[in-house]
């Protein structure tokens, strides 16, 4: 609106057309810094991802250095998952379990084990609640069931340590001091245990300590020769 006085005009505020035009580009930079933030947010999340798959990959490390092997998904009843616990911080809770000793109690969590909120095992990414129905805490990894479905030393590694996957991500209704694994025999994202809540793929940890982002659309045969031990596959890119 204009408003003469003494032979002069004075803008007094902002005419409709104006309006709109700030209000037009204000929703440009809204389209154009949300997808940014949204972005800069998930790369933070997917980062987090890896370094709990580091975290995992030494605690194992650490495990077969002191008994030899990677632990046996299952064993007693437990998961792989708790075997790691004293390597990952969390020797109290190892002790209160008792996995060497004692067998995992059928049914719901028992308050104070299984239903501790572990954060190495939870994927940022994921939004699905802490714990399961059962009251167990949640893992958004699992293992490789061909090196866990035993306690598998490092020399039954032949197809090489940096060839050989240990544990992905999954969305599965999984537990950490539960048993879980799935076999490395369908692309990721595609209806197996591997899934996660990253855009195009899921995070690996191979048995060398390394971790890397597999890709949807990976060749499949390169995917199941990352599941074996010593099948004498050669690993393709990916």
């Amino acid at each position: 609106m204009t408003i003469t006085l003494k032979g002069r005009s004075i803008r007094s505020g902002l005419s409709l057309i104006e309006l709109l035009v700030v209000m037009a580009v204000i929703g440009v930079l809204v389209a154009l810094t949300v997808p940014a933030i949204q972005s800069a947010r998930e790369s933070a999340r997917r980062t987090q991802c890896k370094n709990n798959l580091h975290q995992i990959g030494l605690a194992l490390e650490n495990h077969a250095e002191s008994f030899g092997n990677y632990p046996a998904d299952g064993e007693r009843g437990h998961g792989f998952g708790t075997y790691l616990l004293p390597f990952l911080d969390q020797g109290t809770l190892h002790k209160r379990i008792d996995p060497l000793n004692t067998l995992l109690p059928p049914g719901p969590a028992v308050p104070g084990t299984g239903d501790i909120l572990v954060s190495v095992f939870r994927c940022p990414s994921h939004s699905a609640d802490d714990r399961l129905a059962s009251g167990y805490a949640r893992s958004n990894y699992i293992g490789n069931s061909e090196v866990f479905q035993r306690a598998t030393k490092l020399r039954d590694l032949t197809d090489g340590e940096s060839g050989t996957m240990s544990v992905g991500d999954t969305i599965i209704e999984h537990g950490w001091a539960l048993p879980g694994t799935a076999a490395v025999d369908s692309a990721p994202n595609s209806g197996g245990g591997f899934s996660s809540g990253h855009a195009g793929g899921i995070h690996i940890l191979l048995c060398d300590g390394s971790v890397r982002f597999v890709n949807d659309s990976v060749d499949l045969e390169t995917f199941r020769a990352l599941g074996t031990l010593s099948a004498g596959d050669i690993v393709g890119e990916f």
